[in-house]
């Protein structure tokens, strides 16, 4: 461990871990209903969206889950690759959450909407202070 950080690991940090497993877990649920159930004339006319973005966006929402999965793990033991793995995707799954929030209406509206809070607030986590000195001294 390096000079600049001693302590145990931050609480911020193990928030941070089993947020973005939680989030991790979300993301392919909601992958896997976008993909499955696009075909569905009741779920098109309650997002008020097509088919076509609706599974763009359960891929978008299973490649983002599985790679917050893969990456929690590291987050809990302080691997700062996972901290920037988190910044790109957290950054990536933002701007595809704003994007279906243009894109979309109704469940599918505010699915987007809690998944750039959660981008947001994960970003916010990752990059304080005490979380930053913590990963990169490992």
């Amino acid at each position: 461990m390096s000079d600049t950080y001693s302590g145990n690991r931050p609480f911020g940090v193990t928030v941070l871990s089993v947020m973005t497993f939680l989030l991790g877990v979300m993301d392919v649920i909601v992958g896997l209903l976008f993909v499955f159930t696009r075909n569905n004339a009741e779920v098109r006319a309650s997002a008020q969206t097509t088919s076509e973005v609706l599974l763009i966006s359960g891929v978008v929402y299973l490649v983002f889950g599985l790679i917050y999965l893969a990456v929690s793990r590291g987050l809990w033991n302080g691997s700062n690759g996972s901290r920037i793995v988190v910044n790109v995707v957290s950054v990536i799954n933002l701007a595809a959450g704003i994007w279906l929030l243009t894109q979309s209406a109704g469940s599918t509206r505010l699915q987007a909407a809690i998944s750039i809070l959660l981008a947001v607030i994960l970003l916010l986590i990752v990059n304080s202070g005490r979380a930053k000195a913590y990963f990169l001294a490992r």
